[in-house]
């Protein structure tokens, strides 16, 4: 497996078809089956175009992990980019992503490790986010040395849903 950065739109193509498969294991029973549907459609091309401008344009990396066929994905930010949550010293793990048939294979691993290791000197800790009731991610992030240090909600599709929100330190004393 190679882990690498985006190089091309069909890098994009296969984030988004990750991001769908790890939505509808991790999200079942918590998100509406009909949203989950709807998040299982792929999407036109003008709107996989855009995403990979978006990411060409981050400030950070966004890395996919490839074994022929994108088997899963990290986007970290630093600065400005980072989500209102991200305190100014820490990176933001904006998605962390690895298809259901590819869990427990030390991917998501590997990937989170690969973010630890581009991040500025000047990052003291990586901030991310998750939806309530997604144990699986609960699960990883808890596993890896994150701890839970707030709440919030996020809009999907006009609902509000729980949010947890997760810190790392990169401390090394």
């Amino acid at each position: 497996m190679e882990l690498r950065q985006v190089r091309k739109l069909e890098d994009i193509r296969g984030m988004d078809r990750v991001n769908r498969r790890a939505w509808r294991e991790a999200y079942a029973g918590i998100i509406p089956s009909e949203l989950l549907e709807r998040v299982d459609s792929e999407p036109e091309p003008r709107l996989l175009q855009r995403r990979f401008d978006e990411v060409m344009e981050w400030s950070g990396e966004t890395y996919v992990a490839d074994t022929g066929d994108i088997v899963g994905y990290a986007a970290w930010r630093f600065g400005d980019d980072t989500q209102s949550f991200v305190s100014r010293s820490d990176a933001g793990l904006k998605e962390i992503y690895v298809d259901p048939s590819h869990w427990g294979e030390g991917i998501g691993t590997q990937l989170l490790e690969r973010v630890r290791s581009d991040l500025p000197e000047a990052a003291e800790g990586v901030s991310a986010s998750m939806l309530a009731g997604n144990e699986v991610g609960r699960q990883f992030y808890e596993t890896r040395g994150f701890t839970q240090v707030g709440e919030g909600t996020e809009t999907v599709a006009g609902d509000d849903y729980g949010t947890i929100h997760y810190r790392l330190s990169l401390d090394t004393d």
